[in-house]
């Protein structure tokens, strides 16, 4: 079953590594290089799960992440955190993220992850 993921990180490699890996999984996917062209393309994609960069040039992820929580679509979809620092347990927010993702990660890794947060969304 696989469905639509947004990717909102800063670093275009990243993006189009990640949208070309989880094409050849059977997802569709769109990335983002900023949280407001992030948001623009959550309303216009509506994806099934979203990942989010922690630090973008304009905002936080947890910021963007706090303004796609706040739609109808967003409150239904899961959102994954990518950062590239070790992610503290105190300082993790659940209400706004299915998860935490440090990079670098392998891609089957984050597909499986992606694959395990769809399933139980």
């Amino acid at each position: 079953m696989a469905g639509k993921i947004l990717v909102i990180d800063d670093e275009k490699n990243i993006g189009e590594l990640i949208q070309l890996a989880m094409q050849a999984k059977g997802y569709r996917v769109e990335y983002a290089t900023t949280g407001g062209e992030g948001l623009a393309l959550f309303d216009r994609f509506g994806p099934d799960i979203a990942l989010v960069d922690l630090k973008l040039p304009d905002m936080d992820g947890v910021s963007v992440a706090r303004q796609i929580k706040r739609t109808d679509r967003g409150k239904a979809t899961p959102l994954l955190l990518l950062t590239g620092e070790p992610v503290a347990r105190e300082g993790f927010d659940e209400s706004l993220f299915a998860g935490a993702v440090e990079k670098p990660i392998s891609m089957s890794r984050l597909a499986g992850i992606i694959d395990e947060v769809l399933k139980k969304a």
